[in-house]
């Protein structure tokens, strides 16, 4: 959990750089388990964001998505 990309065909994830990931996809994911009613996979990730979601990383990021994310991390509160 807390990798950048995840690919379905291996069902692994990747990060965007070697630095490590910043969680986009746990972020980017959170309102929909709400919507969805996912409220174990919604735990799972209010936890991940909680206790290990780090942006302090040395890496080049695309601020754009940094940006997009969080506004939906409203929900986790």
């Amino acid at each position: 959990m807390g990798c950048d990309a995840y690919h379905p065909v291996s069902k692994r994830g990747s990060n965007l750089t070697r630095a490590g990931g910043i969680g986009y996809m746990v972020l980017d994911a959170v309102d929909s388990l709400i919507l969805l009613g996912l409220d174990e996979e919604y735990q799972r990730a209010r936890e991940w964001v909680a206790n290990e979601l780090s942006f302090d990383r040395n890496g080049i990021y695309n601020t754009f998505e940094v940006s997009l994310p969080p506004p939906n991390c409203t929900v986790l509160k």
